[in-house]
């Protein structure tokens, strides 16, 4: 069960088509440090429909710096990738209405296979776990949190004290309810035209706390430059969509949450 910081692993699932996902795995500062040390917490990123992979085949630049600020602060981390043992390279482009190649449901059932090897995991304080997602990935963590399931779905989130969303898709939870088994940060981009904010701002709940950037557009936590982009049909406007950086936005986001897993992970 061990594992060294930066290593891929795979992860055992049953859902098809392929039998395992791939996930890289990030040790925590301080085990690194003193491998002796008492056991951490853990988060779990889920990426975007673009995948999470550069073209060498390693986790991109979003996904290791979010990974590395994490890992900076003694938590562990698990970067999921659901698209790369199943020969996804990306859902984005598909057409308006397109059913995903990778579906929410598929995405949900790797969370949970994925958070039980966390559990499992000798380094990891298994009763406090963080889930963190975005875009499509984002949408995964809604329909994961979601605590108005079957009873017989509700255990598979023991352990998880809190979740992040970055400009996830809210249309579904908006029309079909939206109950968190746990805190939830919603970080929203104001002038995204591809997962617009407004579904998001109208959930309610004592559990959820929203915070928004104005003329900061889809993907707004990244480096990337600000550009419109015509391959994707599934936006607000059928012609395409905005998405690239707005620093400073990206920056206080990255503030928010770490006061936010930090504050759910102090509590007992």
């Amino acid at each position: 069960m061990k594992a060294d910081a930066q290593q891929a692993i795979n992860i055992p699932v049953n859902h098809g088509p392929s039998e395992h996902v791939t996930a890289w795995w990030w040790i925590g500062a301080s085990r690194q440090q003193h491998p002796s040390d008492h056991i951490a917490p853990a988060i779990l990123l889920l990426h975007g429909c673009g995948g999470m992979l550069n073209r060498q085949g390693l986790p991109d630049q979003r996904m290791r710096s979010y990974a590395e600020l994490l890992a900076k602060m003694g938590w562990h981390v698990l970067a999921l990738d659901s698209f790369s043992a199943r020969g996804v390279k990306e859902i984005c482009t598909r057409a308006r209405g397109g059913r995903a190649q990778v579906s929410q449901t598929l995405r949900r059932a790797d969370t949970a296979a994925a958070i039980a090897w966390l559990s499992r995991h000798e380094a990891v304080d298994k009763n406090r776990l963080g889930l963190m997602g975005w875009s499509n990935g984002g949408t995964t963590v809604l329909a994961y949190t979601h605590h108005g399931d079957p009873p017989e779905l509700q255990a598979i989130y023991p352990g998880l004290r809190a979740a992040v969303a970055f400009y996830p898709g809210c249309n579904d939870r908006e029309q079909h309810g939206y109950q968190p088994a746990m805190p939830v940060l919603l970080l929203l981009a104001l002038s995204d035209d591809w997962t617009p904010p407004e579904p998001c701002l109208r959930l309610k709940s004592e559990n959820i706390s929203m915070l928004g950037w104005e003329n900061a557009f889809h993907g707004f936590d990244g480096t990337a430059k600000l550009r419109f982009r015509t391959d994707i049909r599934n936006g607000i406007n059928p012609e395409g969509v905005h998405q690239g950086a707005n620093i400073q936005a990206g920056e206080e986001a990255r503030v928010s949450l770490i006061e936010f897993f930090a504050h759910h992970f102090a509590s007992k």
